[in-house]
């Protein structure tokens, strides 16, 4: 929040997206209990591409859930385990 001449406050402008749509983020756990929350967070918030990497790669159905809810919410996803 900002204080302004007249000692008015205003919040940020928070329409511009917080990740950038052209970079790749690396999400170390990714498909673990926070991971997910990340995940999700990070594409709610306009990152298109994530690179999730784990021990287990796709080999729970809640690993592979969780990657095909993040595509269909517009995210291109790669998983290394």
């Amino acid at each position: 929040m900002t204080l302004t001449n007249g000692n008015k406050v205003t919040a940020p402008n928070t329409s511009k997206p917080l990740f950038r749509k052209d970079a790749s983020y690396l999400l170390v756990g990714g498909l673990g209990g926070i991971g997910r929350a990340i995940a999700s967070w990070t594409v709610e918030h306009g990152a298109k591409h994530l690179v999730l990497v784990n021990r287990s790669g796709l080999s729970t159905d809640t690993a592979r859930s969780t990657v095909g809810i993040l595509r269909e919410m517009g995210s291109e996803v790669v998983v290394r385990g």
